[in-house]
Parts: structure tokens; sequence; C-alpha cells
């Protein structure tokens, strides 16, 4: 098992220092000492909690007495650069290191794509970078980048890793857009941090629990409400990730998200043994496939007349990439492996089952996927995750619930997946075989 070395900076926002109790013992501005097992130390300067050394999930974690907490939504201190993106690690290109691209594909007009559908809900709320053209008729501006920061936002971790890097992205943008410091709870460092660079700081959980907040829940899209948040106490809920709330940000989203080196090269290392059928060539393509089953199988269906991908969709989907892509290899990552090497057609040969299915450990198979250079998703946060940081091309299922699913009032497809994304509609013909009381078909 590999070790890594995490620094945690447990910080304590100068507003919130009134929370605190009294009989924290408080070290001066030059002051470093062993810290006792059971007890804290607040640096009065920096305004950094102080743990002893811990291990925690086979990491040795060391806490940094003298760091202080940024002063930024995002970041590190003093690294804000221009249009309010944070100098981070640079992002290392997929596979396309491997070898050359194919070219851009020429986009199907008659790919299909969602239909319009009227539903109640609050509309979307696009925002763009400073300085991008705006059509005469647009009726919003870009956002502007505050001049100062203050405030302590946080959200609630909740699920499973990319529900969580929802939650971290949406955190960063909106605490960018209203002015405000931008914290994450122990909980979520301890899922992301593992996986990814991310740089903001965790907020000490004795602060959390003392802290006023106000909460508030998050719909699944961008809504303009959520650019005019004024309590400087609050902490987010929900399980949003749309693309809607952090595009505008993308590369420094994008930058958060940057694989460590030792995942990055071992999903680099299994992709160049790789080699196309009958020829012994390197591939030029690399298409990571995703497919989410376990407990799908049941929520989707009997909770949301829905479905989950089937061997249908998936055969189509590669064939949409073998009509407009030389030679590609697909790299198949589920947590149903077994139904997979069952229901993937593997006739042609350019078909890899290559993941673990680990959900306690979604690393090694979140890497591959990122690192290949187009991405077919069936459903899930895990799958966007996937074909987001991956770019190229991205094939998702599409119109995959009833029209009258409740699903459709918490999920917005527009809000779900990107514009130059292409839909495939699944088949919803399992679902009239369900028994009534199972699907919700009146």
């Amino acid at each position: 098992m590999q070790i890594l070395s995490h620094n945690w900076n447990f910080c304590i926002p100068p507003e919130l220092l009134g929370f605190w109790g009294s009989d924290t013992e408080v070290l001066g501005s030059s002051g470093k000492q062993q810290v006792p097992h059971d007890q804290s130390v607040l640096h009065r300067d920096t305004g950094v909690l102080i743990w002893k050394p811990l291990t925690w999930l086979g990491a040795t974690s060391n806490l940094n007495l003298t760091k202080p907490c940024p002063d930024a939504a995002g970041g590190k201190p003093g690294t804000r650069g221009e249009e309010g993106e944070v100098d981070g690690p640079e992002r290392q290109d997929p596979a396309v290191q491997l070898g050359a691209t194919s070219p851009p594909p020429q986009m199907d007009d008659a790919a299909p794509r969602w239909p319009d559908r009227h539903l109640p809900t609050n509309p979307v709320a696009i925002f763009c970078l400073s300085g991008t053209p705006m059509s005469p008729n647009t009726s919003f501006s870009c956002p502007k980048n505050p001049a100062s920061l203050s405030g302590t936002w946080t959200i609630s971790p909740a699920g499973r890793l990319g529900n969580q890097m929802g939650q971290y992205a949406i955190l960063l943008a909106l605490a960018q857009l209203n002015g405000r410091r931008a914290f994450i709870l122990r909980d979520m460092h301890a899922t992301l941090a593992p996986v990814f660079r991310v740089t903001l700081p965790v907020l000490a959980p004795e602060v959390d629990s003392h802290t006023p907040w106000r909460k508030l829940q998050l719909h699944d899209w961008m809504s303009e409400e959520y650019a005019h948040l004024k309590n400087p106490l609050l902490k987010l809920t929900g399980f949003p990730c749309s693309w809607t709330f952090f595009h505008h940000l993308r590369e420094q989203i994008r930058s958060e998200f940057t694989l460590h080196d030792h995942l990055r090269e071992k999903a680099q290392g299994f992709l160049r043994q790789l080699r196309l059928p009958g020829t012994g060539v390197l591939p030029r393509t690399f298409v990571g496939v995703h497919v989410r089953r376990g407990d799908y199988l049941e929520v989707m269906p009997q909770r949301w007349k829905g479905v989950v991908g089937d061997g249908v969709y998936l055969q189509q989907a590669m064939d949409w990439f073998r009509a407009r892509h030389e030679a590609p290899i697909f790299v198949v990552t589920s947590n149903g492996m077994g139904w997979c090497r069952e229901n993937i057609n593997t006739s042609q040969g350019d078909v890899i089952f290559a993941g673990d299915g680990l959900e306690e450990s979604p690393e090694k198979d979140f890497a591959l996927l990122t690192q290949c250079n187009h991405t077919i998703m069936t459903i899930g946060t895990f799958g966007f995750w996937a074909a987001y940081l991956a770019g190229g091309d991205t094939v998702y299922l599409a119109n995959f619930t009833l029209p009258d699913s409740s699903f459709l009032r918490i999920f917005k497809p527009e809000a779900a997946f990107l514009p130059e994304w292409v839909g495939i509609n699944a088949d919803l013909s399992p679902l009239q075989k369900l028994p009534r009381r199972l699907s919700g078909i009146a």
C-alpha cells in the first residue's frame, strides 16, 4: 500500500474565534510545541487549529502549525490569478500523450438529444467568464470577482466520490461568486485528498460544531438567487453536480481535481500496455466507458421510473466512436464488471475490461477514465466527472426515465450534461414489464 503524506490545516477563520471555548491553549507568534494526544491548540496569529500528527486511512497526516488560512475562496494565500482563477498544479494531459489524437469528429445532426420538457422549476442561470462576448439579447452579465473575501462558507459532505466532487466544486464556485471564503469539512478532505490535489482549507471540527450556521439546501442547477446570498456563515447541503454552477471556472476546477502522480502514472502505464487487435500497434484513441450499476438497479426502476444503461445502449455508443475515430480502444470500468463481461460485445477485439469495481476505493477506475481521450457514461456523478475531466467527446444515456418521473423535478438534463455532449436515448420498455406498484405506472 502506498503511503501518502497529507498536511491537515484545520482552520479557524478570524470571525469565528469568538465562538471558541476560553479553555483552548493558545500559542504565541513563535510558538511550536508537542501537542498532547487529547488536546488541541490554536495558533493565535495564523488562525490554525493544531492537532497531534495522526494516522488516517493509511496516510501519515502532519498538522501545520504555521500556515495561515487562505484569504481566497480557493487556492493558496497569494496565488489568486486573473479572472478569479487560482494557480495550482499543472494538469497532466490525458492519454493523448500516448499517441496522436484522431481528428475532431463531425457531429451527427441526427444524434439523439433530450426533448424539451417544461417542468415547474426555476430556470437555469448560466454564468460566464468575464470578458466573454455577450449577444445583444442576453439578460445576464458575467459575474465580477469580489475585491475582497469575507465570511465562512462550507458544505455538508454526503455520498461517495462523485457526489463530493460536485459539492466541492459548487462550494468553491458559489463562494467566489459571492465574495466568501470556502472551507471544507474533515470528511470531505478524507474522501478527496487521497485522490486529488485539492487546496481548500479544512475547517476544524470543533469550529463546525460551534458555528451558528445558516443552512441552505441547493437544487441541482444554478439559479439567479445563488449569486446573491448574503449570509456570511453558510453551510450548503444537497447533492448538486451541475456544470451550470462552475463551468466558467473550468480550468480552476480541473486543477483542483488534478490526480496525484502515482495514480496518474499507474493509469498511464496500464494504457501504454494496450495494443490494437491483430496489429500490436499502440492505440491512438482511448475511450473510457463507465457503467453504473449497483444500487441503481433497484433505485432507478422502483423509485424514479427509470433505467440504467443496457447492452444495446453501450453498443450504440461504441459504434458512434468507431464511426468517428480510427481504431479506438474501449476501456471499461463499472461497479458491475461481471454484468459487463456478459453483456458487452467484444467480437471486434477492441474492448478491455479494466475496472476492479471496488466502490470503497474508486481511485483506480477513476484515474483510468480521466486518462482516456473520450468517454461513454451511463448515469451518475462518477461518470460525469470522469467525462468532464477527460475532455474530448462524451456520449451519455439520455431520456432514462419516463416523462412523468418525479426525478425530473430535481434533475434538469440541460443542466446535467454539457451542450456539446451527445445523448443516446434509453430503452424504457423494461419499465412496462414491472409491477405497477413498483414502476408507478397508472
